[in-house]
């Protein structure tokens, strides 16, 4: 919320680093600022999120994904085209009306069709410049319509050395000229081999360190939601279908008996946390994949929570055993 309370001066011409080793965290907390912490300030943002999960394949790609990605987004979600006629005018309106004055466009003034095509030349060469096309878009936007924007560059702490480095070099000239708030991630062995080579060293961002929570609380608060959305109480976008919903009580009283194992020390968490060395995401998935298991028998389970009010999922070792010759 701090961050929210000065965006847009000049403090956030800069991108916003959140620097985080890959798994702990960094998609969270992008979200929980977009969706809970931050989110009556952004209401009146227009919101983009660049996923550098897969793509581009190269370094020299990332302009043109991150222009693609702005536009497809504002057509697809704000209902705004960039390239629409009407749109387009209001856009370059200033330089439209500079043309029409200018010497250029009084020679031609007698002849519509001349003058039409020396001013369709004109909006083509403007537009072919993305980046300063953009640039003019989101600032009409914010003077006609009051919309800021705040753009989310994801998952770049999985992609080579040279991806982060230009993705942020791009990002902070889109923080820039733009004048926009800009979110980014990366990992903390790139961005502080990129500052001491003077790739970065000019652009002093805002850094926000990204540590591992703690394995039994995260799950803790995860199973808590999750009883909550099945008993009813919380509210998420995942379509139930009737028969479904019939089970939720059920599956709501193991989600409880869940909370409750994350709290022992000799529970599964231990396990979990050795397994998933600090990558959170890969606990997640772990965690998953146990609670899905065929082997689960969850019958069972919620027979033994109605008989006993709770079920504690414990961790099994097994110690090596030692063969001799």
């Amino acid at each position: 919320s701090d961050l929210m309370k000065v965006a847009g001066t000049s403090e956030f011409e800069r991108p916003i680093v959140l620097l985080g080793e890959i798994g702990h965290g960094k998609t969270t907390l992008l979200r929980y600022i977009r969706q809970i912490e931050a989110k009556e300030q952004l209401k009146g943002y227009i919101q983009i999120e660049v996923d550098f999960l897969d793509r581009p394949d190269s370094e020299g790609d990332i302009p043109h994904y991150i222009y693609a990605e702005v536009e497809e987004q504002l057509r697809e979600k704000y209902q705004i085209d960039i390239h629409e006629h009407a749109f387009v005018r209001g856009v370059l309106f200033s330089e439209i009306q500079r043309f029409k004055s200018s010497y250029r466009g009084q020679a031609h003034l007698s002849d519509e069709v001349r003058f039409r095509e020396e001013e369709v030349k004109l909006i083509e060469g403007i537009i072919a410049d993305k980046h300063k096309y953009l640039e003019r878009v989101f600032a009409h936007l914010k003077k006609g319509r009051g919309k800021s924007l705040a753009i989310f560059f994801d998952n770049l702490d999985r992609r080579s050395d040279e991806i982060q480095e230009e993705a942020f070099l791009r990002a902070s000239a889109t923080a820039r000229d733009w004048q926009c708030l800009v979110f980014i991630t990366l990992r903390p062995s790139t961005y502080y081999r990129s500052v001491s080579e003077g790739v970065l060293d000019s652009l002093a961002p805002k850094i926000i360190a990204v540590s591992s929570p703690d394995p039994a609380l995260m799950l803790k608060r995860r199973f808590v939601y999750a009883a909550q959305v099945a008993e009813g109480t919380a509210s998420a976008d995942i379509p139930f279908g009737r028969e479904v919903s019939l089970g939720l009580p059920t599956a709501g009283s193991i989600f409880r008996s869940m909370e409750l194992s994350a709290r022992k020390d000799r529970g599964v968490i231990p396990m979990l946390e050795a397994a998933s060395n600090g990558n959170m995401r890969k606990l997640l998935d772990f965690t998953k994949q146990i609670l899905t298991s065929g082997h689960l028998d969850t019958k069972k389970i919620a027979a033994r929570i109605k008989e006993n009010d709770r079920y504690t999922m414990m961790s099994v070792s097994v110690q090596p055993r030692v063969l001799e010759t």
